[in-house]
């Protein structure tokens, strides 16, 4: 064979060689960042989860309340007093007869709600109990989803709390609508586990399933929902994009019983 072309020969096995190491370091580096991504990804949940767990969870007021209070008051208004803890056995009887109603005071202005015992007389007579003990008092909406939904009513100020005890379920019919300006009832996945918490529903047709207690309609203060609707949302604990970055508290909810 020519010099020549073994030389030639020579010179593309190195160069095929040179390529295949080039190309086994490069599959090694990639290889390396991916479990150096996963160390790091592991890394940042597992603090993030003994962040979670370091948290202040102690009583019914926390840490994200206090975070809450940290943040500008929404509509250029001042922060409401701060809510005094509150846990309770039961709800005492109201003794609710005739027109209910409930105005909520917010940073934003008030919100007028024609309460109904009729279809979820527990749930009512809770609301108005908590409400007459001041337990709303100084608390914030902590999510709110434009267009969708405003909730309130936790003095943990992260969807987690609750007034110390629940309330059995007085669900909607079937097919039934929570239209813009239903107010009811938050409740976990378990039946019978409502609480404090109360959203407004803030969308034509919300698409829920009928398992929230209806307590009233908004009959007054659609400005205010508006008002509310303008303040910017951000990320909370979760990735829902929820969490209003001015404050909007509950500085009080007063309650009239006509007969």
């Amino acid at each position: 064979m020519p010099e020549s072309k073994r030389e030639h020969k020579k010179q593309n096995k190195a160069e095929n060689r040179a390529r295949r190491a080039k190309l086994q370091r490069r599959n090694k580096l990639k290889a390396s960042l991916r479990r150096s991504g996963t160390i790091f990804v592991v890394v940042l949940a597992t603090l993030g989860l003994f962040s979670w767990l370091g948290r202040d969870t102690a009583g019914p007021l926390g840490q994200d309340y206090d975070d809450a209070r940290s943040f500008a008051t929404a509509c250029g208004t001042e922060a409401a007093p701060a809510a005094t803890p509150m846990q309770f056995e039961s709800p005492s009887d109201q003794g609710l007869t005739g027109r209910v109603t409930a105005t909520i005071q917010t940073s934003c202005g008030p919100i007028v709600i024609e309460l109904d015992p009729t279809d979820a007389p527990e749930s009512v007579n809770s609301f108005v109990f908590l409400s007459r003990e001041g337990f709303y008092d100084g608390t914030v909406f902590h999510r709110l989803l434009t267009g969708r939904e405003l909730r309130g009513g936790d003095q943990r100020g992260n969807g987690e709390g609750g007034p110390g005890y629940t309330t059995p379920d007085e669900l909607p019919e079937d097919g039934f609508v929570y239209d813009f300006g239903t107010v009811a009832m938050v409740r976990r996945d378990r039946a019978n586990t409502t609480g404090s918490q109360f959203f407004i529903v803030l969308a034509d047709n919300a698409r829920l399933a009928p398992r929230f207690n209806v307590i009233g309609r908004v009959t007054s203060g659609f400005e205010t929902l508006e008002l509310i609707q303008d303040v910017e949302v951000g990320r909370g604990l979760s990735a829902e994009v929820s969490r209003p970055l001015e404050t909007i508290y509950i500085e009080s909810v007063e309650i009239t019983n006509a007969p």
